[in-house]
Protein backbone atom coordinates (compact mmCIF):
# COMPACT_ATOMS: atom_id res chain seq x y z
CA UNK A 1 0.00 0.00 0.00
CA UNK A 2 1.10 3.47 -0.44
CA UNK A 3 1.73 4.93 3.31
CA UNK A 4 2.53 8.48 2.06
CA UNK A 5 1.09 10.60 -0.86
CA UNK A 6 2.29 14.28 -2.37
CA UNK A 7 0.02 15.93 -5.29
CA UNK A 8 2.28 18.89 -7.59
CA UNK A 9 0.12 20.79 -9.93
CA UNK A 10 1.80 21.16 -13.35
CA UNK A 11 1.06 24.59 -14.35
CA UNK A 12 1.50 26.55 -17.56
CA UNK A 13 0.87 30.07 -18.16
CA UNK A 14 -1.20 30.39 -15.31
CA UNK A 15 -3.31 27.38 -16.31
CA UNK A 16 -3.49 23.75 -14.85
CA UNK A 17 -2.28 21.37 -17.12
CA UNK A 18 -1.87 18.23 -14.74
CA UNK A 19 -0.58 16.70 -11.57
CA UNK A 20 2.66 15.75 -10.65
CA UNK A 21 2.45 12.81 -7.84
CA UNK A 22 5.16 11.21 -5.51
CA UNK A 23 4.34 8.82 -2.61
CA UNK A 24 6.22 6.60 -0.35
CA UNK A 25 5.18 3.06 0.63
CA UNK A 26 4.93 3.15 4.26
CA UNK A 27 4.76 6.10 6.48
CA UNK A 28 6.65 9.03 5.85
CA UNK A 29 6.63 13.22 6.33
CA UNK A 30 7.98 15.19 3.44
CA UNK A 31 10.10 17.91 4.53
CA UNK A 32 10.89 21.13 2.46
CA UNK A 33 13.72 19.99 0.56
CA UNK A 34 11.19 17.16 -0.87
CA UNK A 35 8.45 19.57 -1.80
CA UNK A 36 11.07 22.09 -3.42
CA UNK A 37 12.13 19.55 -5.50
CA UNK A 38 8.79 18.24 -6.47
CA UNK A 39 7.75 21.56 -7.24
CA UNK A 40 11.08 21.80 -9.71
CA UNK A 41 10.19 18.55 -11.22
CA UNK A 42 7.03 19.68 -12.17
CA UNK A 43 8.04 23.05 -13.24
CA UNK A 44 10.29 20.86 -16.02
CA UNK A 45 7.94 18.53 -16.80
CA UNK A 46 5.56 21.76 -17.76
CA UNK A 47 7.91 22.96 -19.91
CA UNK A 48 8.78 19.86 -21.39
CA UNK A 49 4.77 19.77 -22.26
CA UNK A 50 5.01 22.64 -23.89
CA UNK A 51 7.63 22.31 -25.77
CA UNK A 52 6.28 19.29 -26.72
CA UNK A 53 2.82 20.50 -28.01
CA UNK A 54 4.68 23.94 -29.67
CA UNK A 55 6.75 20.96 -31.66
CA UNK A 56 3.44 19.28 -32.57
CA UNK A 57 1.46 22.55 -33.72
CA UNK A 58 4.73 23.27 -35.57
CA UNK A 59 4.41 20.21 -37.75
CA UNK A 60 0.30 20.68 -37.77
CA UNK A 61 1.04 24.13 -39.38
CA UNK A 62 3.91 23.44 -41.55
CA UNK A 63 1.71 20.49 -43.17
CA UNK A 64 -1.19 22.88 -43.46
CA UNK A 65 0.99 25.22 -45.19
CA UNK A 66 2.34 22.61 -47.31
CA UNK A 67 -0.63 21.08 -48.14
CA UNK A 68 -2.18 25.18 -48.68
CA UNK A 69 0.89 25.52 -51.06
CA UNK A 70 0.56 22.11 -52.81
CA UNK A 71 -3.32 23.65 -53.55
CA UNK A 72 -2.14 26.90 -55.08
CA UNK A 73 0.54 25.39 -57.08
CA UNK A 74 -1.91 23.12 -58.28
CA UNK A 75 -4.25 25.22 -59.03
CA UNK A 76 -1.79 27.77 -60.10
CA UNK A 77 -0.76 24.86 -63.01
CA UNK A 78 -3.90 24.23 -63.70
CA UNK A 79 -4.73 27.73 -65.08
CA UNK A 80 -3.65 29.04 -68.25
CA UNK A 81 -2.93 32.53 -67.41
CA UNK A 82 0.69 33.06 -66.52
CA UNK A 83 1.31 33.45 -62.84
CA UNK A 84 3.85 35.11 -61.09
CA UNK A 85 4.87 35.86 -57.71
CA UNK A 86 7.85 37.68 -56.42
CA UNK A 87 9.94 38.76 -53.19
CA UNK A 88 9.55 42.09 -51.90
CA UNK A 89 12.70 43.62 -54.09
CA UNK A 90 10.77 41.88 -57.53
CA UNK A 91 12.85 39.06 -57.50
CA UNK A 92 10.66 36.13 -59.26
CA UNK A 93 10.05 33.10 -56.67
CA UNK A 94 7.46 31.42 -58.26
CA UNK A 95 6.41 30.75 -62.36
CA UNK A 96 3.43 28.27 -62.86
CA UNK A 97 3.70 26.26 -65.56
CA UNK A 98 1.41 28.17 -68.29
CA UNK A 99 4.34 30.73 -67.34
CA UNK A 100 7.13 28.45 -67.82
CA UNK A 101 5.85 27.00 -71.07
CA UNK A 102 5.12 30.24 -72.57
CA UNK A 103 8.76 31.56 -71.92
CA UNK A 104 10.24 27.91 -72.14
CA UNK A 105 11.67 28.34 -68.78
CA UNK A 106 13.70 24.98 -67.96
CA UNK A 107 15.56 25.64 -64.85
CA UNK A 108 13.34 25.08 -61.44
CA UNK A 109 14.94 28.09 -59.86
CA UNK A 110 12.43 30.86 -60.86
CA UNK A 111 15.24 32.91 -59.02
CA UNK A 112 17.29 32.53 -62.35
CA UNK A 113 14.92 34.04 -64.79
CA UNK A 114 15.56 37.38 -65.76
CA UNK A 115 12.09 38.59 -66.98
CA UNK A 116 12.68 42.30 -68.11
CA UNK A 117 15.12 40.48 -70.68
CA UNK A 118 12.01 38.76 -72.68
CA UNK A 119 10.22 42.18 -72.48
CA UNK A 120 10.74 44.58 -75.76
CA UNK A 121 13.14 47.13 -75.98
CA UNK A 122 10.50 49.75 -76.47
CA UNK A 123 8.53 48.83 -73.14
CA UNK A 124 10.97 47.82 -70.71
CA UNK A 125 11.49 51.28 -68.98
CA UNK A 126 8.16 52.04 -69.00
CA UNK A 127 6.98 48.53 -67.59
CA UNK A 128 9.87 48.37 -65.20
CA UNK A 129 9.12 52.03 -63.79
CA UNK A 130 5.24 50.71 -63.12
CA UNK A 131 6.58 47.61 -61.41
CA UNK A 132 8.85 49.60 -59.53
CA UNK A 133 5.89 51.72 -58.61
CA UNK A 134 3.51 49.25 -57.56
CA UNK A 135 6.42 47.45 -55.23
CA UNK A 136 6.45 50.76 -53.43
CA UNK A 137 2.86 50.36 -52.54
CA UNK A 138 2.24 54.21 -55.05
CA UNK A 139 -0.12 52.20 -57.23
CA UNK A 140 -1.64 48.95 -58.66
CA UNK A 141 0.41 47.62 -61.20
CA UNK A 142 -1.71 47.12 -64.58
CA UNK A 143 0.25 47.15 -68.00
CA UNK A 144 0.35 46.26 -71.95
CA UNK A 145 3.67 45.22 -73.05
CA UNK A 146 5.27 42.94 -76.00
CA UNK A 147 7.14 40.03 -74.93
CA UNK A 148 9.52 37.65 -76.17
CA UNK A 149 7.27 34.51 -76.53
CA UNK A 150 9.66 30.99 -76.29
CA UNK A 151 9.41 30.82 -80.33
CA UNK A 152 10.83 34.12 -80.64
CA UNK A 153 7.35 36.04 -81.85
CA UNK A 154 6.66 38.81 -80.03
CA UNK A 155 3.32 38.89 -78.20
CA UNK A 156 0.91 41.14 -76.39
CA UNK A 157 0.58 40.46 -72.29
CA UNK A 158 -1.74 42.63 -70.48
CA UNK A 159 -0.29 42.25 -66.89
CA UNK A 160 -1.52 43.10 -63.83
CA UNK A 161 -0.85 42.45 -59.53
CA UNK A 162 -0.56 43.69 -55.98
CA UNK A 163 1.17 43.65 -52.77
CA UNK A 164 1.19 40.73 -50.78
CA UNK A 165 1.07 41.53 -46.98
CA UNK A 166 1.24 39.79 -43.78
CA UNK A 167 -0.80 39.58 -40.59
CA UNK A 168 1.16 42.56 -38.94
CA UNK A 169 0.97 44.47 -42.15
CA UNK A 170 4.15 43.65 -43.54
CA UNK A 171 5.18 43.96 -47.33
CA UNK A 172 6.14 40.21 -47.99
CA UNK A 173 6.10 39.95 -52.15
CA UNK A 174 4.19 40.35 -54.74
CA UNK A 175 1.68 38.43 -56.89
CA UNK A 176 0.67 38.78 -60.68
CA UNK A 177 -1.20 37.59 -63.55
CA UNK A 178 -0.20 37.83 -67.13
CA UNK A 179 -2.83 37.14 -69.69
CA UNK A 180 -1.90 36.89 -74.01
CA UNK A 181 -4.29 39.94 -75.63
CA UNK A 182 -2.70 39.13 -78.54
CA UNK A 183 -5.47 38.57 -80.75
CA UNK A 184 -7.44 40.70 -78.98
CA UNK A 185 -5.04 43.87 -79.60
CA UNK A 186 -4.50 42.62 -83.56
CA UNK A 187 -8.57 42.51 -84.07
CA UNK A 188 -8.77 46.21 -82.85
CA UNK A 189 -5.67 47.46 -84.60
CA UNK A 190 -7.38 45.85 -87.38
CA UNK A 191 -11.09 47.58 -86.33
CA UNK A 192 -8.72 50.96 -86.55
CA UNK A 193 -7.47 50.48 -89.68
CA UNK A 194 -10.34 49.62 -90.92
CA UNK A 195 -11.97 52.39 -89.92
CA UNK A 196 -9.80 54.56 -90.92
CA UNK A 197 -10.30 53.45 -94.03
CA UNK A 198 -13.82 53.75 -93.89
CA UNK A 199 -13.34 57.59 -93.15
CA UNK A 200 -10.56 58.16 -95.46
CA UNK A 201 -13.38 56.51 -98.32
CA UNK A 202 -16.52 58.72 -96.75
CA UNK A 203 -13.92 61.70 -97.45
CA UNK A 204 -12.72 60.37 -100.70
CA UNK A 205 -16.28 59.80 -102.27
CA UNK A 206 -17.79 63.29 -100.94
CA UNK A 207 -14.79 65.14 -102.13
CA UNK A 208 -15.31 63.07 -106.03
CA UNK A 209 -19.16 63.81 -105.55
CA UNK A 210 -18.90 67.65 -104.48
CA UNK A 211 -16.70 68.40 -107.75
CA UNK A 212 -19.33 67.93 -110.19
CA UNK A 213 -21.80 69.84 -108.03
CA UNK A 214 -19.92 73.03 -107.92
CA UNK A 215 -20.15 73.87 -111.23
CA UNK A 216 -23.62 72.82 -111.46
CA UNK A 217 -24.63 74.63 -108.00
CA UNK A 218 -23.11 77.95 -109.97
CA UNK A 219 -24.94 77.36 -113.22
CA UNK A 220 -28.00 77.89 -110.94
CA UNK A 221 -27.06 80.96 -109.61
CA UNK A 222 -26.40 82.07 -112.70
CA UNK A 223 -29.62 81.32 -113.62
CA UNK A 224 -30.92 83.27 -110.92
CA UNK A 225 -29.67 86.72 -112.31
CA UNK A 226 -31.86 85.84 -115.29
CA UNK A 227 -34.74 88.44 -114.27
CA UNK A 228 -37.82 88.28 -115.60
CA UNK A 229 -37.49 84.44 -116.10
CA UNK A 230 -40.21 82.26 -117.79
CA UNK A 231 -41.84 80.04 -115.64
CA UNK A 232 -40.56 77.12 -116.82
CA UNK A 233 -37.25 78.41 -116.84
CA UNK A 234 -37.85 79.23 -113.21
CA UNK A 235 -39.15 75.85 -112.06
CA UNK A 236 -36.44 73.97 -113.49
CA UNK A 237 -33.87 76.61 -111.58
CA UNK A 238 -35.61 75.95 -108.28
CA UNK A 239 -35.93 71.97 -108.80
CA UNK A 240 -32.22 71.53 -110.02
CA UNK A 241 -31.03 74.04 -106.80
CA UNK A 242 -33.10 71.74 -104.44
CA UNK A 243 -31.44 68.52 -105.51
CA UNK A 244 -27.97 70.11 -105.65
CA UNK A 245 -28.78 71.13 -101.78
CA UNK A 246 -30.26 68.19 -100.80
CA UNK A 247 -26.94 65.74 -102.44
CA UNK A 248 -24.27 68.90 -100.87
CA UNK A 249 -26.54 67.88 -97.17
CA UNK A 250 -26.09 63.93 -97.73
CA UNK A 251 -22.73 64.34 -98.39
CA UNK A 252 -22.07 66.33 -94.94
CA UNK A 253 -24.09 64.04 -93.51
CA UNK A 254 -21.73 61.57 -94.44
CA UNK A 255 -18.50 63.30 -93.29
CA UNK A 256 -20.17 63.86 -90.05
CA UNK A 257 -21.69 60.30 -89.11
CA UNK A 258 -17.70 59.86 -89.66
CA UNK A 259 -16.69 63.12 -86.72
CA UNK A 260 -19.74 61.11 -84.62
CA UNK A 261 -18.22 58.03 -84.47
CA UNK A 262 -14.66 59.13 -83.98
CA UNK A 263 -15.73 61.38 -81.43
CA UNK A 264 -14.54 63.98 -83.47
CA UNK A 265 -17.23 66.35 -83.92
CA UNK A 266 -15.49 70.19 -82.80
CA UNK A 267 -16.88 73.51 -82.48
CA UNK A 268 -15.78 77.14 -82.86
CA UNK A 269 -17.39 78.68 -80.00
CA UNK A 270 -18.31 82.25 -80.05
CA UNK A 271 -20.40 85.13 -78.88
CA UNK A 272 -23.56 85.10 -81.34
CA UNK A 273 -27.64 85.72 -81.44
CA UNK A 274 -29.30 82.71 -81.11
CA UNK A 275 -32.08 84.50 -82.75
CA UNK A 276 -30.04 85.10 -86.17
CA UNK A 277 -29.04 81.47 -85.97
CA UNK A 278 -32.42 80.50 -86.29
CA UNK A 279 -33.05 83.22 -89.27
CA UNK A 280 -30.28 81.28 -91.37
CA UNK A 281 -31.54 78.02 -90.42
CA UNK A 282 -34.82 79.41 -91.76
CA UNK A 283 -33.74 80.59 -95.00
CA UNK A 284 -31.71 76.82 -95.24
CA UNK A 285 -35.15 75.20 -95.13
CA UNK A 286 -36.96 77.20 -96.51
CA UNK A 287 -37.05 75.99 -99.97
CA UNK A 288 -38.21 72.08 -98.21
CA UNK A 289 -40.64 74.29 -96.71
CA UNK A 290 -42.17 75.89 -99.69
CA UNK A 291 -41.94 72.74 -101.57
CA UNK A 292 -44.42 71.13 -98.73
CA UNK A 293 -46.62 74.09 -99.00
CA UNK A 294 -46.11 74.39 -94.82
CA UNK A 295 -47.35 77.23 -92.71
CA UNK A 296 -44.25 78.66 -90.92
CA UNK A 297 -44.67 80.55 -87.75
CA UNK A 298 -41.96 81.94 -85.37
CA UNK A 299 -42.16 83.05 -82.26
CA UNK A 300 -39.10 84.49 -80.77
CA UNK A 301 -38.38 87.09 -77.84
CA UNK A 302 -37.60 90.45 -78.30
CA UNK A 303 -34.47 90.58 -76.12
CA UNK A 304 -30.81 89.24 -77.47
CA UNK A 305 -30.53 85.26 -76.77
CA UNK A 306 -26.66 85.24 -76.28
CA UNK A 307 -24.99 82.20 -76.32
CA UNK A 308 -21.63 81.14 -76.69
CA UNK A 309 -22.24 78.63 -79.60
CA UNK A 310 -20.77 77.12 -82.85
CA UNK A 311 -23.10 79.57 -85.04
CA UNK A 312 -22.69 77.19 -87.89
CA UNK A 313 -23.36 74.25 -86.05
CA UNK A 314 -26.38 75.69 -84.53
CA UNK A 315 -27.41 76.43 -87.90
CA UNK A 316 -27.00 73.13 -88.97
CA UNK A 317 -29.03 71.37 -86.03
CA UNK A 318 -32.16 74.03 -86.33
CA UNK A 319 -32.35 73.42 -90.32
CA UNK A 320 -32.37 69.69 -89.44
CA UNK A 321 -35.20 69.97 -87.29
CA UNK A 322 -36.65 71.97 -89.37
CA UNK A 323 -36.59 69.85 -92.66
CA UNK A 324 -37.13 67.13 -90.42
CA UNK A 325 -40.92 68.65 -90.06
CA UNK A 326 -40.80 69.92 -93.30
CA UNK A 327 -40.30 66.15 -94.26
CA UNK A 328 -42.55 64.15 -92.12
CA UNK A 329 -45.52 66.45 -92.32
CA UNK A 330 -48.17 65.80 -95.59
CA UNK A 331 -48.96 69.01 -97.93
CA UNK A 332 -50.21 72.32 -96.29
CA UNK A 333 -48.57 71.31 -93.02
CA UNK A 334 -48.48 73.56 -89.97
CA UNK A 335 -44.86 74.59 -88.39
CA UNK A 336 -44.19 76.15 -85.09
CA UNK A 337 -40.80 77.02 -83.88
CA UNK A 338 -40.78 79.21 -81.00
CA UNK A 339 -37.84 80.18 -77.95
CA UNK A 340 -38.38 81.01 -74.49
CA UNK A 341 -36.01 81.77 -71.75
CA UNK A 342 -35.82 79.96 -68.29
CA UNK A 343 -34.42 81.23 -65.53
CA UNK A 344 -33.94 77.81 -63.49
CA UNK A 345 -32.91 74.65 -64.50
CA UNK A 346 -35.49 71.80 -64.50
CA UNK A 347 -34.97 68.42 -65.58
CA UNK A 348 -37.81 67.75 -67.82
CA UNK A 349 -39.38 64.20 -66.69
CA UNK A 350 -39.12 61.35 -68.81
CA UNK A 351 -42.62 60.46 -68.96
CA UNK A 352 -43.61 56.35 -69.04
CA UNK A 353 -45.32 54.76 -72.11
CA UNK A 354 -43.00 56.54 -74.89
CA UNK A 355 -44.45 59.49 -74.81
CA UNK A 356 -41.47 61.77 -74.14
CA UNK A 357 -37.59 60.65 -73.90
CA UNK A 358 -34.97 63.30 -73.28
CA UNK A 359 -31.48 62.38 -75.10
CA UNK A 360 -29.44 62.76 -71.68
CA UNK A 361 -31.54 63.50 -68.83
CA UNK A 362 -28.41 64.38 -66.35
CA UNK A 363 -27.07 67.06 -68.54
CA UNK A 364 -30.50 69.29 -67.70
CA UNK A 365 -28.71 69.17 -64.08
CA UNK A 366 -25.09 70.13 -65.12
CA UNK A 367 -25.84 73.21 -67.17
CA UNK A 368 -23.78 76.19 -65.87
CA UNK A 369 -25.79 78.80 -66.61
CA UNK A 370 -28.63 79.39 -64.62
CA UNK A 371 -30.57 80.91 -67.66
CA UNK A 372 -31.43 79.01 -70.42
CA UNK A 373 -33.40 79.35 -73.98
CA UNK A 374 -35.76 76.35 -74.42
CA UNK A 375 -36.36 75.95 -78.48
CA UNK A 376 -39.14 73.91 -79.91
CA UNK A 377 -40.05 73.14 -83.34
CA UNK A 378 -43.57 71.66 -83.40
CA UNK A 379 -45.12 70.14 -86.69
CA UNK A 380 -48.85 68.67 -87.70
CA UNK A 381 -47.00 65.93 -89.15
CA UNK A 382 -47.23 61.79 -88.78
CA UNK A 383 -46.12 61.45 -85.67
CA UNK A 384 -44.09 59.03 -83.71
CA UNK A 385 -44.94 55.88 -82.42
CA UNK A 386 -44.40 55.61 -78.92
CA UNK A 387 -42.15 52.69 -78.94
CA UNK A 388 -39.80 54.24 -81.85
CA UNK A 389 -39.57 57.53 -79.15
CA UNK A 390 -36.36 55.97 -76.92
CA UNK A 391 -34.47 54.90 -79.73
CA UNK A 392 -35.23 58.27 -81.91
CA UNK A 393 -31.77 59.73 -81.59
CA UNK A 394 -29.65 56.70 -82.23
CA UNK A 395 -27.89 56.14 -85.14
CA UNK A 396 -29.65 54.96 -88.41
CA UNK A 397 -32.88 55.35 -86.76
CA UNK A 398 -35.64 56.15 -89.22
CA UNK A 399 -39.25 56.23 -88.47
CA UNK A 400 -39.92 55.02 -92.09
CA UNK A 401 -37.52 52.00 -92.00
CA UNK A 402 -39.47 49.94 -93.93
CA UNK A 403 -38.63 49.04 -97.97
CA UNK A 404 -40.57 51.94 -99.43
CA UNK A 405 -38.06 54.40 -97.40
CA UNK A 406 -40.50 57.38 -98.37
CA UNK A 407 -38.77 60.37 -96.70
CA UNK A 408 -35.51 59.06 -97.97
CA UNK A 409 -32.43 59.99 -95.89
CA UNK A 410 -29.63 58.50 -93.94
CA UNK A 411 -30.84 58.48 -90.53
CA UNK A 412 -27.80 60.17 -88.99
CA UNK A 413 -29.66 63.71 -88.43
CA UNK A 414 -30.80 63.47 -85.20
CA UNK A 415 -27.93 62.11 -83.77
CA UNK A 416 -26.08 64.37 -84.89
CA UNK A 417 -28.27 66.82 -83.75
CA UNK A 418 -27.82 65.34 -80.41
CA UNK A 419 -24.10 65.52 -80.49
CA UNK A 420 -24.49 69.45 -81.03
CA UNK A 421 -26.60 70.27 -78.00
CA UNK A 422 -24.57 67.89 -75.91
CA UNK A 423 -21.22 69.31 -77.33
CA UNK A 424 -23.33 72.52 -76.27
CA UNK A 425 -23.59 71.59 -72.96
CA UNK A 426 -28.03 71.32 -73.58
CA UNK A 427 -30.01 68.25 -74.12
CA UNK A 428 -32.53 67.67 -76.65
CA UNK A 429 -36.03 65.72 -76.19
CA UNK A 430 -39.06 64.34 -78.21
CA UNK A 431 -42.84 64.26 -77.87
CA UNK A 432 -45.43 62.78 -79.86
CA UNK A 433 -49.00 61.58 -78.73
CA UNK A 434 -48.54 59.17 -81.46
CA UNK A 435 -48.92 58.73 -85.37
CA UNK A 436 -50.99 61.02 -87.21
CA UNK A 437 -50.42 63.80 -83.80
CA UNK A 438 -47.52 65.43 -85.24
CA UNK A 439 -44.23 65.76 -82.67
CA UNK A 440 -42.56 68.43 -80.62
CA UNK A 441 -38.85 68.77 -80.60
CA UNK A 442 -37.09 70.82 -77.52
CA UNK A 443 -33.37 72.40 -77.15
CA UNK A 444 -32.54 73.50 -74.07
CA UNK A 445 -29.44 75.52 -74.25
CA UNK A 446 -27.60 77.57 -71.59
CA UNK A 447 -27.28 81.28 -72.04
CA UNK A 448 -23.99 83.36 -72.20
CA UNK A 449 -23.11 84.90 -68.51
CA UNK A 450 -24.19 88.74 -69.64
CA UNK A 451 -26.11 89.49 -72.49
CA UNK A 452 -24.86 90.88 -76.07
CA UNK A 453 -25.90 94.24 -76.45
CA UNK A 454 -27.67 95.21 -79.44
CA UNK A 455 -25.85 95.22 -82.25
CA UNK A 456 -22.59 93.80 -81.20
CA UNK A 457 -23.32 90.22 -82.64
CA UNK A 458 -20.63 90.46 -85.47
CA UNK A 459 -21.98 86.96 -86.65
CA UNK A 460 -25.57 87.86 -87.36
CA UNK A 461 -24.60 91.65 -88.75
CA UNK A 462 -22.09 89.76 -91.13
CA UNK A 463 -24.72 87.49 -92.34
CA UNK A 464 -27.27 90.72 -92.29
CA UNK A 465 -25.07 91.81 -94.50
CA UNK A 466 -24.39 89.83 -97.11
CA UNK A 467 -27.95 89.54 -97.54
CA UNK A 468 -28.96 93.19 -97.58
CA UNK A 469 -25.82 94.89 -99.44
CA UNK A 470 -24.38 94.20 -102.96
CA UNK A 471 -20.97 93.34 -103.28
CA UNK A 472 -18.35 96.31 -103.93
CA UNK A 473 -16.44 95.70 -107.04
CA UNK A 474 -13.27 94.01 -106.05
CA UNK A 475 -10.58 92.25 -107.57
CA UNK A 476 -10.53 88.60 -107.15
CA UNK A 477 -8.68 85.53 -108.63
CA UNK A 478 -10.30 82.17 -109.49
CA UNK A 479 -7.83 78.95 -109.29
CA UNK A 480 -9.29 75.43 -110.39
CA UNK A 481 -7.90 73.03 -112.73
CA UNK A 482 -12.42 72.12 -113.41
CA UNK A 483 -12.50 74.10 -116.18
CA UNK A 484 -16.46 74.17 -115.91
CA UNK A 485 -15.72 75.12 -112.35
CA UNK A 486 -13.49 78.20 -113.14
CA UNK A 487 -15.43 79.65 -115.96
CA UNK A 488 -19.41 79.53 -114.19
CA UNK A 489 -18.06 81.10 -111.06
CA UNK A 490 -15.84 83.68 -112.72
CA UNK A 491 -19.17 84.51 -114.98
CA UNK A 492 -21.21 84.69 -111.55
CA UNK A 493 -18.86 87.06 -109.67
CA UNK A 494 -18.14 89.41 -113.33
CA UNK A 495 -22.25 89.06 -113.25
CA UNK A 496 -22.40 90.74 -109.87
CA UNK A 497 -19.71 93.55 -110.74
CA UNK A 498 -16.35 91.29 -110.09
CA UNK A 499 -13.17 92.24 -111.87
CA UNK A 500 -12.09 88.66 -112.03
CA UNK A 501 -9.16 86.88 -113.54
CA UNK A 502 -8.49 82.79 -113.60
CA UNK A 503 -6.14 80.07 -114.04
CA UNK A 504 -6.38 76.31 -114.08
CA UNK A 505 -2.82 75.45 -112.21
CA UNK A 506 -0.38 76.81 -109.46
CA UNK A 507 2.20 78.51 -111.66
CA UNK A 508 -0.04 80.38 -114.42
CA UNK A 509 -1.73 81.81 -111.12
CA UNK A 510 1.35 82.86 -109.62
CA UNK A 511 2.24 85.05 -112.54
CA UNK A 512 -1.02 86.23 -112.97
CA UNK A 513 -1.16 87.27 -109.47
CA UNK A 514 1.83 89.06 -109.17
CA UNK A 515 0.32 91.29 -111.78
CA UNK A 516 -2.97 91.88 -111.16
CA UNK A 517 -2.66 91.56 -107.33
CA UNK A 518 -6.11 90.69 -106.36
CA UNK A 519 -8.03 91.09 -103.12
CA UNK A 520 -9.43 87.98 -102.83
CA UNK A 521 -8.06 84.69 -104.39
CA UNK A 522 -10.57 81.81 -104.51
CA UNK A 523 -8.20 78.81 -104.69
CA UNK A 524 -9.15 75.12 -105.30
CA UNK A 525 -6.72 72.28 -103.44
CA UNK A 526 -6.59 69.15 -105.58
CA UNK A 527 -4.71 71.31 -108.22
CA UNK A 528 -2.05 69.24 -110.37
CA UNK A 529 1.57 69.49 -109.50
CA UNK A 530 1.70 72.57 -107.21
CA UNK A 531 -1.06 71.96 -104.88
CA UNK A 532 -3.20 74.94 -102.84
CA UNK A 533 -1.97 74.86 -99.87
CA UNK A 534 1.65 75.22 -101.47
CA UNK A 535 0.19 77.82 -103.89
CA UNK A 536 -1.27 79.87 -100.13
CA UNK A 537 2.11 79.46 -98.46
CA UNK A 538 3.97 81.27 -101.42
CA UNK A 539 1.53 84.29 -101.80
CA UNK A 540 1.89 84.00 -97.88
CA UNK A 541 5.69 84.62 -98.61
CA UNK A 542 5.41 87.68 -101.01
CA UNK A 543 5.20 90.74 -99.03
CA UNK A 544 3.21 92.28 -101.73
CA UNK A 545 0.25 89.78 -101.16
CA UNK A 546 0.10 89.71 -97.74
CA UNK A 547 -3.22 91.31 -97.80
CA UNK A 548 -4.55 88.99 -100.23
CA UNK A 549 -7.73 87.02 -98.34
CA UNK A 550 -7.52 83.54 -99.67
CA UNK A 551 -10.03 81.42 -99.80
CA UNK A 552 -10.20 77.55 -99.73
CA UNK A 553 -12.40 75.74 -102.15
CA UNK A 554 -12.06 71.81 -102.24
CA UNK A 555 -14.66 68.60 -101.97
CA UNK A 556 -12.45 67.82 -98.95
CA UNK A 557 -14.35 69.09 -95.74
CA UNK A 558 -12.91 67.09 -92.66
CA UNK A 559 -11.70 69.06 -89.86
CA UNK A 560 -8.07 67.95 -90.29
CA UNK A 561 -8.62 69.34 -94.02
CA UNK A 562 -10.07 72.77 -92.55
CA UNK A 563 -7.05 72.39 -90.11
CA UNK A 564 -4.22 72.18 -93.21
CA UNK A 565 -5.95 74.69 -95.02
CA UNK A 566 -5.36 77.27 -91.68
CA UNK A 567 -1.92 76.33 -91.36
CA UNK A 568 -1.61 76.76 -95.00
CA UNK A 569 -1.96 79.96 -94.58
CA UNK A 570 -5.87 80.25 -95.85
CA UNK A 571 -8.29 82.33 -94.37
CA UNK A 572 -11.48 80.38 -95.28
CA UNK A 573 -12.28 77.17 -96.13
CA UNK A 574 -15.24 76.30 -98.56
CA UNK A 575 -16.47 72.95 -99.12
CA UNK A 576 -18.03 72.31 -102.63
CA UNK A 577 -20.63 73.06 -104.38
CA UNK A 578 -20.23 76.67 -102.64
CA UNK A 579 -23.09 77.88 -101.06
CA UNK A 580 -22.79 82.26 -103.33
CA UNK A 581 -24.48 83.64 -100.05
CA UNK A 582 -21.69 82.37 -98.05
CA UNK A 583 -19.19 83.42 -100.52
CA UNK A 584 -21.02 87.06 -100.88
CA UNK A 585 -20.57 87.62 -97.17
CA UNK A 586 -16.92 87.20 -97.08
CA UNK A 587 -16.28 89.46 -99.98
CA UNK A 588 -18.59 91.97 -98.80
CA UNK A 589 -17.72 91.89 -94.45
CA UNK A 590 -13.66 91.30 -95.65
CA UNK A 591 -11.94 94.68 -96.10
CA UNK A 592 -8.37 94.08 -96.97
CA UNK A 593 -5.90 96.97 -97.52
CA UNK A 594 -5.52 97.64 -101.50
CA UNK A 595 -2.40 97.07 -102.56
CA UNK A 596 -0.02 99.64 -104.79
Amino acid sequence: GIGALAFIPLVLNGKLIGKFMTYYDGPHSFSNEEIDLGHTIARQLALGIEHEQAEIALRDNQERLRQSELRFRTMADSSPILIWMTDPAGKALFLNRSYRVYFAITSEDPERFDWLEVVHPDDRAGYAGAFATALKGEAMFQQRVRVRKYDGSWHWLESCGDLIFDEAGNRIGFIGSSVDITEIYESQQALKDLDRRKDEFLATLSHELRNPLAPIRNAVEILKTLKPAPPLLEWSRNLIDQQVSYMARLMEDLLDLSRITRGALELRKQRCDLRAIIQDAVETSRPLIGAGSHTLTLDLPEENLALVADPTRLTQLFANLLNNAAKYTEPNGQIQLSARVESTVAPSAIATGGVRFDSDQSKIENLNSTREVVVSVKDTGIGIEPEMLPRLFDMFVQADSGRERRYGGLGIGLTLARSIVELHGGTICAASEGIAKGSEFTVRLPLAKDLIEDGADLAASASRAGRESKPPSRRVMVVDDNKNQVESIAMLLRLQGFEVRTANDALSALEIIEQFVPEFAFIDIGLPGIDGFELARRIRATSRLKDVVLIAQTGWGREEDRAQSRRAGFDYHLTKPIDFRLFENILVTNTPARNP
